[in-house]
């Protein structure tokens, strides 16, 4: 009996030595993964792919338009415009700053930008102190994780809100200005947070126009499928046969 019992913890032994050493050597592995280091997009015309360059734009931001026209007669949607640390591969003309960005608004439109609202989920693309506010323009931060997820519900309350007090203040002073509204290409989290605005205020929710409308101010429109997709299951809407996906942009790709 003593016999087995020792043959039986010699087994135990063994086994737990085997299964150390194969935790051991996993746990190893794991460790010694290269660090890619920092890495980040750089986008000429179209994507171009990851540059290990941490202050390259976003990929295909150089080659992304700066600007569509006036939405709702209040809105310049429009791509993040970077601080200058960010040019150094840009070529000069086409460089977008804060400063070009509302100098553009107001060249477009005719009014100055009085509000910037920012949908990025990042902080690194400018001041907003030193860009905009030192100007006298009012800044506002509502997040979007962007990607492949669309602006929700919290997100889109809080834009509406924001917007809904600006033009309450704006009629009550008599103003004119607009609102300059990014994410970082300023195609789909812009348009379909542009888009949630429409069927939320006006009198009826006609969401094939609203798209459509939104598509024609900043051409081709909001180009992720997932994101047109999300609007007409939120608002239970008939999706017309027009209403078609546009496509990846070529600046993009």
């Amino acid at each position: 009996m003593e016999a087995k019992e020792r043959e039986k913890r010699a087994r135990l032994e063994q086994m737990e030595k085997l299964c150390l050493g194969k935790w051991a050597k996993k746990e190893e592995s794991v460790n010694t993964v290269a660090d890619p280091g920092p890495q980040s997009y750089h986008g000429s015309g179209g994507g171009s792919g990851i540059s290990t360059d941490p202050w390259a734009p976003p990929d295909g931001w150089v080659g992304a338009p700066e600007q569509g026209a006036l939405v709702c007669d209040v809105f310049v949607p429009s791509k993040v415009p970077l601080s200058d640390r960010w040019f150094e591969s840009v070529p000069p003309e086409r460089r977008y700053g804060p400063g070009e960005a509302l100098a553009m608004a107001r060249s477009s439109t005719g009014r100055d930008v009085d509000v910037v609202i920012d949908l990025t989920n990042s902080s690194r693309y400018y001041d907003p102190s030193a860009a905009f506010e030192s100007k006298g323009v009012v800044y506002h931060k509502v997040a979007c994780v962007g990607k492949d997820a669309p602006p929700d519900a919290i997100a889109v309350t809080q834009f509406v809100h924001t917007v809904g007090k600006f033009l309450a203040e704006r009629a009550a002073r008599g103003g004119t200005g607009v609102v300059l509204v990014h994410c970082t290409h300023g195609f789909n989290r812009t348009g379909a947070m542009l888009v949630h605005y429409m069927q939320r205020t006006r009198s009826w929710p006609l969401l094939n126009d609203h798209i459509a409308e939104f598509a024609l101010s900043r051409p081709p429109g909001i180009y992720k499928p997932d994101y047109v997709r999300e609007l007409f299951e939120q608002y239970l809407e008939r999706r017309f046969r027009s209403t078609t996906d546009p496509g990846v942009p070529e600046w993009k790709r």
